[in-house]
This record gives structure tokens, sequence and C-alpha cells, in this order.
């Protein structure tokens, strides 16, 4: 099976063109432990839109040893900061309309 090869354009790999979005996160110790799953993944894009804290001491200490994810991360107001030429939202833990009312209004 032949996997689909990358725009020759892009100079991205797979893993950077995988963004995780986290939404209005409530505890800091969440995105270190997301991130910490990334880095086991392979992955390294992580956009943060309205965390409650963040950096913070107990995202850094769920991270372990994925501190250089959290150090790269991209942090924004609004939901289209992380959704911006994305073409899919695969998963969410909000309701939809909860969702669409905290984040997707202009």
């Amino acid at each position: 099976m032949n996997k689909p090869a990358l725009p020759l354009e892009s100079t991205d790999t797979y893993n950077d063109q995988v963004r995780i979005v986290l939404v209005e996160t409530t505890h800091s110790g969440n995105i270190g432990a997301v991130a910490r799953a990334m880095k086991n993944m392979g992955l390294g894009n992580l956009w943060l839109v309205n965390p409650s804290s963040f950096p913070d001491e107990a995202s850094y200490a769920r991270a372990s040893s994925a501190s250089d994810v959290l150090d790269r991360a991209q942090v924004g107001t609004r939901k289209k900061n992380g959704r911006e030429s994305s073409t899919g939202s695969p998963a969410a833990t909000k309701t939809l309309q909860t969702l669409a009312e905290t984040c997707c209004t202009s």
C-alpha cells in the first residue's frame, strides 16, 4: 500500500502538518499531559486557545520530557487562530453548541 506523498512545495513533515488545538483548557496540567502524549507520537504542533493559565509550573511538571512541545506552543485568543488553513476537526470534548458559543462567534 502506497502512502500519499506530501506536496512538493511543502517543507513541513507530516507530523508538522498535524495540529493539536486545545480550546479553553481549565487545568494547565492537562496541557502538559497532551504535550507528553504528542511527543510520544512524534507530534509537536500544539495550539492553545484561551487557556486559563499557561505557561505555568503544573503544565511543565506534567509534560515531563516534552517541555520542548510546550516551548513551541502557539497561544491565541480565538478559535480561528488554531483553525486557519486546517482541513478538519475530528474530535471535540465540549458539546458542539458550547463550542460554537464560546469559540466560533466573531
